[in-house]
């Protein structure tokens, strides 16, 4: 009999009959136990067909190549739950003669025995768990049409043939789309590294300070309203990018009453806040002159910001957001004003 995708199917049914029939399997007691056993079973059927099965090794994905295009990737669990994390998204280790359907193989442990279910393995990314780098999460009894790359529109081989920065884009555009209230995207891609150094803010420089400062203000404008969370997306990022926290934001932003400035010749008493503003005035511009068009996009779309960003427009963007989202400054007085005389500084 040929190779093709019903033969597959019929194998992987013969496998999951076999395994469901055995009454004692108590010494398939972990996932790999469950992986060598799999592919014995499956071996053994296969050979009635003259079919080929390849048990590929714990750096490569899938777990097993059958009929040397197939691919079956094979999970275990002890939960009542059909779930586990699968491959990364970037799929570096993905056998490159797997050319056809990847089947998810999924056992699961009940008393001495172990039931099984199999699926198209895109049917069953149910999700993205961040473990060292963004992982697809397997659930096998997702609803039809309801996978990830269903939602985001995409199949699967269209999906593999991407490269690790087309496959991050697509689907870091998914998760921000479906992040509520108050959440944040967390992220690492698969050419990016962070150390495992957390750092305190307290600690830091001067000049960093100064510097975490001055791109807080320019990427979360919403440091300059009255919002009871407004620090908390800085603080996400900071632990993000630099791996920095500190225990009071509002401390290192808002600290030390009322700063004495000029604007426009005449003296103000502005909230410490802005007076970081204007010192910071020219970093700022600086930072908003180098940054990339899309981080700005992304950080500021929560506030009204739906025009597209460009170069040109950038810095007055900038400028609008916080005036609009600016408080407690004195009369007629505007946040921009006060950028606008620091750059003059």
């Amino acid at each position: 009999m040929s190779t093709n995708q019903s033969t597959i199917e019929t194998i992987l049914d013969l496998a999951k009959q076999k395994i469901e029939s055995e009454l004692d399997l108590s010494n398939i007691d972990s996932g790999t136990k469950f992986e060598n056993y799999v592919t014995l079973v499956i071996q053994e059927i296969s050979n009635n067909y003259g079919i080929s099965v390849i048990q590929t090794g714990v750096q490569s994905f899938p777990d097993i190549v059958i009929g040397e295009t197939f691919g079956i990737e094979v999970k275990y669990t002890k939960s009542e739950k059909w779930e586990s994390t699968g491959n990364s998204i970037f799929e570096g280790t993905l056998r490159k003669e797997v050319t056809d359907q990847i089947y998810a193989f999924f056992g699961r442990k009940v008393g001495k025995k172990i039931e099984v279910i199999h699926r198209y393995y895109e049917d069953c990314l149910a999700d993205i768990k961040v473990t060292h780098s963004p992982r697809f999460f397997l659930n096998m009894e997702v609803g039809s049409g309801e996978s990830i790359l269903h939602k985001i529109g995409i199949t699967y081989e269209e999906f593999k043939a991407m490269n690790s920065l087309e496959k991050s884009k697509v689907l870091k555009d998914y998760v921000r789309s479906t992040l509520g209230e108050g959440e944040s995207l967390w992220w690492l891609d698969e050419e990016e590294s962070v150390s495992p150094r957390v750092k305190e803010f307290r600690k830091l420089q001067e000049h960093k300070k100064q510097d975490i400062i001055a791109e807080g203000m320019a990427l979360f404008p919403e440091v300059f309203s009255n919002s009871s969370t407004k620090y908390l997306n800085l603080s996400v990022y900071l632990l993000q990018e630099y791996q920095i926290v500190s225990s009071s934001l509002r401390d290192v932003f808002s600290a030390g009453g009322k700063a004495d400035i000029e604007v426009c010749g005449e003296p103000q008493i502005i909230p410490k806040v802005y007076g970081k503003l204007y010192v910071n005035a020219k970093k700022i511009e600086r930072i908003l002159s180098e940054i990339e068009l899309d981080k700005l996009q992304e950080y500021w779309k929560g506030h009204g910001a739906d025009v597209i960003v460009n170069e040109e427009n950038k810095v007055k963007i900038w400028q609008e957001l916080i005036d609009n989202l600016a408080v407690s400054l004195p009369e007629g007085l505007n946040a921009s004003d006060i950028f606008k005389a620091g750059l003059e500084e």
